[in-house]
């Protein structure tokens, strides 16, 4: 009897298919949606320090001044919570199976594991965020709806950094596309999708994520209920979501069974820094 042999290595395995996709498939993109000025201090926690406001008076010149107390707000997000992955492949997958074969089911675990990180990240934005309650859109109104939102955004927080990106789920981005205002500018909003940008709205750039739509009222902390979950306009560096570290390994001999293992762990934290800079536009909501 003839024997297949198409064993493979780890380093095949981890450089080809593994290593290309640790940050597919998530809406949380550092200086678009997340901040990317958040740094690690040990295992436990990871701080970021946002610049307090400075206080301008106005009064008649050669006045003595008024000392205002300023300096930098020191916040610290605990990560104490992790994502973990463990796959077993037994003996007769490696003996007998190709390697992109095994690749794409190691790729596919490894996404699984980000988007489960991106999910978690969202429901985080949607909990600490600023809930903006209105009737549902419609493809005919969602494009005015994110713009007038936009507009209050900005008013709201006109001595703070403007929007950075608007992140919406299947529901709206489908609204959106049949929107004759999104459509009327084709060479920026009908592209192929890069890196989860799908066009802009209102100067912002559009992120789109897959999940945003599967989030419910069990998964917020906050709210008893939510309904009608469209969007979310936010600036990034409110949005605090540091990892210590994405552990993915392929262990080609296991020490508990004859085969390989896929292993993996993500330590995370999520915080809403400035509520004030999220707007989650729903239709209705319930705080608890």
């Amino acid at each position: 009897m003839a024997t297949l042999n198409t064993v493979w290595d780890t380093e095949e395995l981890y450089a080809n298919y593994v290593a290309p996709v640790l940050e597919d498939n998530v809406a949380l993109i550092p200086g678009l949606t997340i901040n990317p000025n958040v740094v690690q201090i040990n295992a436990s926690a990871a701080v970021y320090y946002d610049l307090t406001d400075g206080a301008v008076t106005n009064g008649a010149a050669g006045r003595d001044y008024n000392d205002n107390e300023a300096g930098n707000a020191r916040k610290v997000v605990p990560l104490t919570q992790s994502l973990q992955i463990s796959e077993k492949l037994p003996k007769v997958v490696k003996e007998t199976t190709p390697v992109e074969f095994v690749g794409r089911y190691l790729a596919n675990n490894t996404v699984k594991l980000q988007n489960r990180w991106g999910f978690l990240g969202l429901a985080a934005l949607v909990n600490g965020g600023t809930h903006i309650e209105a009737a549902a859109t419609t493809h005919e109104t969602i494009y005015g709806d994110i713009v007038d939102q936009v507009a209050a955004y900005d008013t709201a927080n006109a001595d703070k950094g403007g929007a950075t990106a608007i992140i919406v789920g299947p529901s709206s981005l489908g609204k959106l596309r049949k929107s004759e205002h999104f459509a009327l500018n084709p060479s920026l909003n009908a592209q192929t999708v890069y890196d989860g940008h799908v066009g802009y709205v209102a100067g912002l750039p559009v992120v789109y994520a897959k999940n945003l739509d599967s989030i419910v009222a069990n998964d917020l902390p906050g709210y008893s209920a939510i309904d009608g979950l469209e969007y979310i306009i936010l600036n990034a560096n409110a949005f605090l979501a540091p990892k210590i570290y994405d552990y993915i390994e392929v262990i080609e001999r296991s020490e508990n069974f004859p085969g390989s293992k896929l292993v993996g762990e993500v330590p995370y934290g999520f915080e809403v820094a400035h509520p004030e800079q999220v707007y989650v536009r729903v239709t209705s909501s319930t705080a608890v």
